[in-house]
C-alpha cells in the first residue's frame, strides 16, 4: 500500500503544471485526477485487506490531491464534506464500496460477479499444496 502511494504521489506531482493550469477546465481536471490518480492508487483494491488504517490513508491522499486540483493550500481551511461538495466527488471509499455492491448485485451467473467472487477449489495442480510427498 505504502508503495502505491508513493507511485501515486508521484503521478500527481509530475501533473503538477496541468493542476495549475489555466488551460483546463476544472471538470476536465477531475477527468483526469479520476481517470489517471485514482486508477493507478485504487488499481487491485479488491484484493487488499482494507483496515481502518489504509480507509484512512486512502481518504487523506484523495483529499490532498482534490485540494491540489482545487488550489486550496495552507492557510486555507475548509472541511472535508465542502471539498467533495466543490469536486462533485464521493469519498474514495465509499465510491470503492459502492463499485464492490454494484458487482456483488449482479446476477450470479454474469462474468464480471463470476470473476470478483471466484474462489479456488485449493490444492489443485499449480497450487501450493503439500510438498515432499
Amino acid at each position: 500500500m505504502a508503495s502505491r502511494n508513493q507511485n501515486t504521489r508521484h503521478t500527481v506531482n509530475n501533473m503538477r503544471s496541468v493542476w495549475s493550469s489555466s488551460c483546463y477546465s476544472l471538470k476536465t481536471k477531475l477527468k483526469l485526477a479520476d481517470s489517471v490518480v485514482k486508477a493507478k492508487l485504487l488499481y487491485g483494491c479488491e484484493c487488499w485487506t482494507v483496515t481502518k488504517a489504509t480507509e484512512k490513508r486512502l481518504q487523506v491522499f484523495h483529499r490532498y490531491c482534490l485540494r491540489r486540483i482545487l488550489k486550496i493550500f495552507y492557510p486555507n481551511r475548509i472541511s472535508n464534506d465542502r471539498l467533495y461538495k466543490s469536486a462533485k466527488q464521493m469519498d474514495v471509499v465509499d465510491r470503492t464500496r459502492c463499485w464492490i455492491c454494484h458487482i456483488t448485485g449482479k446476477d450470479p451467473g454474469h462474468l464480471t460477479r463470476q470473476s470478483f467472487c471466484f474462489q479456488g477449489s485449493g490444492g489443485g495442480e499449480g497450487g501450493h499444496g503439500r510438498r515432499g510427498s
